[in-house]
C-alpha cells in the first residue's frame, strides 16, 4: 500500500495515536503560517459536509513545518492532543507524501 493509499485515522493509528482519539477526528485545515486562507468558509463546509452531531473545532500551530490550521473532532480533547495529531499529519504528509524535509 503506497503513502498516499491510506486514510488520515489509519496514518494516526501507525504512529501509535490511540484509537479512540483517531476515531473522533472528522479532519482538518491547514495553510502556512502569516497567508490568508482564501476560502477557509468553503473548506469548513468540504470537512463538515457528511458530519451530523457535535463539532469541536481547535486551533493548532506546527513551528517545524511553518503551518498553522483547524482539527475538527466529534468530541472535546485537550489542545495538546490536537496538537500532537497536526503535528503527525504534517510529518507524515512531507515526510511520506512529498518526501521532503521541512
Amino acid at each position: 500500500m503506497g503513502a498516499i493509499d491510506i486514510t488520515w485515522h489509519e496514518v494516526l493509528r501507525r504512529k501509535g495515536i490511540e484509537s479512540s482519539i483517531v476515531e473522533s477526528l472528522i479532519g482538518f485545515i491547514s495553510w502556512k503560517k502569516n497567508e490568508i486562507y482564501p476560502r477557509l468558509g468553503q473548506e469548513i463546509t468540504d470537512v463538515l459536509k457528511n458530519h451530523t452531531g457535535q463539532v469541536i473545532a481547535l486551533d493548532v500551530s506546527n513551528d517545524l513545518y511553518h503551518h498553522q490550521g483547524i482539527v475538527f473532532f466529534n468530541r472535546e480533547l485537550s489542545e495538546d492532543i490536537a496538537s500532537q495529531i497536526f503535528s503527525e499529519i504534517l510529518d507524515y504528509e512531507y515526510q511520506e507524501v512529498y518526501n521532503s524535509p521541512q
